[in-house]
């Protein structure tokens, strides 16, 4: 390889590393019941992979709507897909 990543690559690259960080997250929680079984330490870490997984299928589901959006065939359809990534990260993030 000539030391370029292809696009979808970089994008597996990105995933990867977002869901090595929320592993952490997770085993982070896991230790802390182990050593420190206070709710509000466990409330705050589950909260924290809840929130980053939440932040990984957003990303994930504009991605889809954006490569739709450029296949979209008029302006009306472009801003209805405009409309539910607006939708996907006031619900999920």
């Amino acid at each position: 390889m000539n030391g370029t990543s292809s696009p979808i690559e970089r994008r597996n690259q990105r995933i990867s590393a977002r869901l090595r960080r929320i592993q952490g997250q997770i085993v982070a929680l896991e230790r802390s019941l182990a050593k420190e079984p206070e709710f509000t330490v466990l409330l705050q870490r589950a909260a924290a992979a809840r929130g980053a997984m939440s932040g990984l299928i957003a990303d994930l589901m504009e991605e889809r709507l954006r490569s739709l959006q450029v296949i979209a065939e008029s302006d009306e359809a472009r801003a209805e897909v405009a409309e539910m990534i607006d939708i996907v990260h006031g619900y999920l993030i």
